[in-house]
């Protein structure tokens, strides 16, 4: 078999009538180019036979030769040309490979190529070797099968081509798709728009599966299953097969091939568990994937959690909704509520309503669904219908003993116009003990909190960065600090009532004042309560804007300034966190309504706004609820819509969560409760109590963690 010869620079030796060149792989493979050939004796077969093969070189790789013409040597540059030296250094030798590994050598260097480690590769020839990744190899050793794949000694595993004839086969599907158009198809998801640049992704840059793996998952959020199967076959070797086959089972799912989607699911769940387990061990579980009684959802939060079975979450939307099977115990229905009522949370506008659609068709009406199903018409202003859907989902979650997951504990709380029996033992302050601050001028601002024995420990801390921001301004408001406290210990009021006292004796412009006493229902929820239910009194002793806030806030330096802008500029202020500037909700439900800061500064509003928060609170919480979780929220959102929202155009409102920050919360500084507790950053106790005759130790000992 004839050879031909490769330069060091990876070019090979070529020659017409009248010339001697070297010329690129391609073109010699495409026959543009003539090669030089000689025999495996080194003779000249083809090309000018002034040259002779001088077989006499010491180099690598081994069988390296040189050119010679007489006495001189044919060298090839860089550059392609030729020139005649009497010396003929390593780089200027040539390496005789055979002619039939011409079409292999070629295919191998004109595109990428798949390896068994999922690695994309593009090889590189270059000094008489031909790197595959990091591995060099002899470009003598390639050979290629039928199907396309390379092999050669040095690696352990064939190369196969990238994008493969799957591929192809699969965007082509796609584009025919396309081509055809939106066909009123109703993505969840995902919309039509996204298809053309995604597939020109994939098309544009071939080098990244990852494309290939979204336009799988896109197809299947659009519904277009049988691509996106095709999509996920060709990806077979490109990816983690383990997440490729979680994938395919979740297709075949949306496609309702239950049999399919067990058996995938069952291979998704081996492989991945395989690494960590024995087969013996995994194989009462995979035998129940087979016969449908765990689900993916099963595995993402039970036996996967269990096995370490983890799996690429891309696809996971496509699962909700979902079917559930028509055995599902009660844990498995749990938790499949519950995802079904976060999933809704993340929703795109656009596919709400056939989210809505889908579970109904799948899975029949539940709690879950109607809760959703509140959220929807609330978002589009038809609240006589959500408070309808909101009624039937409470009743429905406590008939047949499910519950909401925490954001939407509001449906227990929440108010329609459905009569609901009194509550044996309502909410009540009435009979709670009051300390009046001596300073009792009238104040610029009232801010007002509550919290219970436990939560008390935020307290010295928010007092201290209250009166050492006080004590920095040039000219300080007027403040009264009112604070509930249920249950509080001998030492929490002690501590309070010197407080309040060395406060008016020093002159400061911080007033202190508290309420105490014993709650019916102590609970978190309660306890977030009290500064609604305490304001109908306050409102009653002074006239004055009203700040309320939770415990665990710190004040910062710039209060002062921070208050008269706000009292100046804005007639409200409240965590709207849901809602755009025009002040129409576009997510989440309704009492997705932040309480942690919020400011009413209409005083002459002022008696009644107090008044329907403290009512709204003792007629709303109910001892028989699961859980009263958000009732405060509740409240504030619904004295907000009754008695502020149908004044928005007139009012001056603050969205509380814009900068700068009117108090400091953990949420503002990236801490949990208890690191924000022992947090120095906005002010150093010592002095500040210490000003006050107040033994610091004693207020660090009351701010210690619980």
């Amino acid at each position: 078999m004839p050879r031909f010869l490769l330069s060091w620079h990876g070019t090979i030796l070529c020659h017409e009538e009248a010339r001697l060149f070297c010329a690129p792989l391609p073109d010699v493979a495409s026959g543009r180019a003539r090669p030089v050939l000689a025999s495996q004796c080194n003779e000249m077969v083809e090309g000018p036979c002034s040259l002779t093969v001088d077989t006499d070189v010491v180099s690598d790789p081994a069988g390296v030769v040189a050119l010679r013409a007489g006495q001189t040597y044919l060298t090839a540059n860089p550059d392609n040309n030729m020139r005649l030296s009497d010396a003929c250094d390593d780089w200027e030798h040539y390496l005789p490979v055979p002619l039939e590994t011409l079409e292999t050598l070629d295919a191998l260097t004109s595109r990428r190529w798949l390896d068994d480690q999922t690695r994309i590769i593009r090889p590189r020839l270059d000094s008489f070797k031909i790197s595959i990744g990091d591995v060099p190899c002899d470009p003598r050793g390639f050979t290629m099968e039928l199907d396309g794949a390379i092999h050669h000694p040095s690696i352990p595993h064939p190369l196969r081509p990238w994008p493969n004839a799957m591929a192809g086969r699969a965007l082509s599907a796609v584009l025919s798709a396309l081509a055809k158009g939106d066909t009123g198809r109703k993505g969840i998801w995902a919309q039509w728009p996204e298809l053309a640049r995604q597939v020109t992704l994939t098309l544009a840059e071939p080098d990244h599966p990852a494309h290939l793996y979204y336009l799988a998952r896109l197809c299947t959020l659009l519904g277009l299953l049988d691509e996106a199967d095709l999509c996920l076959q060709a990806l077979s070797g490109a990816m983690n097969e383990a997440d490729r086959l979680w994938a395919s089972s979740i297709v075949a799912a949306a496609a309702d091939d239950d049999e399919k989607a067990a058996q995938l699911l069952g291979e998704a769940f081996t492989r991945a568990a395989g690494t960590r387990h024995d087969t013996a061990a995994i194989a009462d579980h995979t035998a129940r994937i087979l016969a449908g009684s765990l689900t993916h959802r099963s595995l993402l939060h039970g036996s996967g959690t269990l096995f370490q079975a983890r799996f690429d979450g891309a696809f996971d939307l496509a699962l909700m909704p979902g079917k559930l099977p028509p055995d599902a115990d009660y844990h498995l229905r749990a938790d499949y509520y519950h995802a079904l009522e976060e999933a809704w949370s993340a929703c795109p506008q656009a596919g709400r309503e056939g989210f809505l659609a889908q579970e109904a068709r799948l899975n029949g009406v539940s709690h879950a669904l109607l809760v959703i199903q509140g959220h929807n018409h609330w978002l589009k202003g038809a609240w006589e219908a959500a408070d309808a859907c909101y009624d039937q989902a409470r009743l429905r979650a406590i008939e047949d003993g499910f519950s909401f997951i925490h954001f939407n504990c509001g449906a227990y709380s929440w108010l329609t116009d459905t009569e609901r029996p009194p509550e044996p033992e309502p909410l009540s302050v009435d009979n709670w003990q009051w300390h009046h601050a001596a300073n009792s001028a009238e104040p610029q601002l009232c801010l007002v909190a509550g919290c219970d024995a436990a939560y008390f420990r935020f307290v010295p801390k928010l007092l201290a960065s209250l009166i050492n921001a006080l004590e920095k301004a040039p000219t300080p408001p007027r403040i009264h600090l009112v604070l509930g406290l249920s249950s509080p210990t001998g030492k929490q009021l002690d501590f309070l009532t010197q407080c309040s006292t060395s406060l008016a004796a020093s002159g400061s412009s911080l007033a202190l004042s508290f309420a105490h006493g014993r709650l019916t229902h102590p609970d978190g929820a309660s306890y977030a309560s009290l500064r609604y239910l305490l304001m109908p009194e306050i409102v009653k002793r002074q006239s004055c804007p009203v700040l309320t806030l939770d415990i665990d806030a710190m004040i910062p330096s710039d209060f002062p300034d921070l208050i008269a802008t706000l009292q100046s500029d804005f007639d409200y202020g409240f965590r709207l966190y849901a809602f755009d500037r025009a002040g129409q909700q576009y997510f989440g439900e309704p009492w997705g309504f932040g309480a942690g800061v919020s400011y009413f500064g209409e005083t002459d509003h002022l008696p009644v706004i107090a008044q329907a928060l403290h009512d709204y609170l003792v007629k709303a919480y109910r001892s028989a609820n699961p859980t009263n979780w958000c009732v405060d929220q509740c409240a504030l959102s619904a004295v907000y819509h009754r008695h502020i929202a149908p004044r928005w155009n007139s009012l001056r409102i603050r969205f509380m969560d814009d900068d700068p920050a009117i108090v400091i919360m953990p949420h503002h500084v990236g801490m949990d409760k208890r690191s924000f507790g022992a947090w120095e950053g906005i002010v150093d106790m010592d002095p500040v109590f210490t000003r006050l005759d107040i033994n610091p130790d004693h207020a660090r000992l009351l701010g210690r963690p619980a």
